[in-house]
């Protein structure tokens, strides 16, 4: 061909490469390297996120960061849709609870557990850790030496609980938190406290005010169960021992009392007046209590048994985890 003729020949019969086509090869290269620096990167992201995960741990915890490691390779291998990442955040805010060394790993699993069946509820895995544990550590009739069990039985209960009618697990667990320091000290157990939240939630009972209510209604009627019984028209003598006895069903029985007797319920809004106590608030909440004291004594029920199984807990993880 004349040199004219040909594309990358010039006059006088020299092929050099024309410019534009040059350019056009670097681009390629260029193009082709580029998605295996992004993998390299997050490669390095997701190393030095897992690192710091990992350091964590060690922080809180007190393990070296060799035991943490070794934690962390045995969390790895668990049959569960929740992320590592997500799991050694359950570790460090145990270790934040002071869960012991040697319990890290079954704790870290337990509440793994209640994450796969009950995590979407609760936002992410630090809201549902924090609230659980945090629970367990009020219910002092409950709590025992096995962190991991306990939390299990805690969370087999709301699971099963919140199948039963309209409450929700999350809205079970915050007024249970709500009320359980006060009810406590007063002689309220888990399976009483943890019936009562339902039943409020079951109720559409708003949690900070109702649960302010009832812990303010329980401490006044363990103080002054005379004005309380003088009140709802009940024998003092009487009155006073159940509520030494029973303070759960002292409630239940003020509200009874509330629900169906207009006169009452004119003397009641005075005594909560008398008593410094938000009467609206009171009312509402054991107006519609006092209506479903049944509904209140099965759930206590159904809470007392559903805390020492793990049955309902584990089924609902199995279902999810292998969805």
């Amino acid at each position: 061909l004349p040199a004219e003729a040909h594309p990358a020949r010039k006059a006088g019969g020299h092929d050099r490469p024309v410019a534009g086509t040059q350019r056009d090869a670097d681009r390629r290269r260029r193009d082709a390297r580029r998605p295996h620096q992004g993998i390299g990167n997050e490669i390095i992201q997701q190393n030095t996120r897992l690192s710091d995960s990992i350091a964590n741990v060690a922080k809180t915890t007190g393990l070296t960061i060799e035991q943490a490691e070794k934690l962390s390779e045995v969390l790895k291998f668990r049959d569960t849709r929740t992320s590592l990442a997500d799991q050694l955040k359950i570790t460090e805010i145990g270790g934040q609870l002071g869960i012991a060394t040697d319990q890290l790993e079954a704790f870290t699993s337990g509440v793994d557990v209640l994450n796969v069946a009950l995590g979407d509820q609760f936002g992410n895995v630090d809201n549902l850790t924090r609230e659980f544990a945090g629970l367990r550590n009020v219910l002092t009739d409950f709590k025992t030496e096995n962190a991991a069990d306990d939390i299990l039985k805690l969370g087999n209960a709301v699971n099963f609980l919140e199948a039963q009618g309209n409450a929700t697990g999350q809205s079970i667990v915050d007024f249970a938190g709500r009320i359980a320091g006060a009810g406590v000290p007063l002689g309220a157990t888990t399976a009483q406290i943890i019936g009562l939240s339902t039943t409020l939630s079951e109720l559409s009972i708003n949690p900070e005010r109702g649960a302010t209510a009832v812990s303010r209604l329980l401490t006044e009627v363990a103080r002054s169960p005379q004005i309380f019984a003088q009140a709802i028209g009940e024998p003092a003598d009487t009155f006073t021992k159940l509520v030494e006895t029973d303070i759960v069903g002292a409630l239940a029985l003020v509200s009874e009392k509330i629900a169906t007797n207009s006169t009452t319920n004119i003397a009641f809004a005075q005594t909560l007046e008398t008593l410094g106590i938000g009467a609206q608030g009171a009312i509402e909440v054991f107006g519609k209590l006092g209506g479903s004291t049944d509904l209140l004594r099965q759930r206590i029920g159904e809470a007392g048994q559903t805390l020492q199984n793990t049955d309902s807990i584990t089924r609902e993880y199995e279902v999810k985890n292998n969805n």
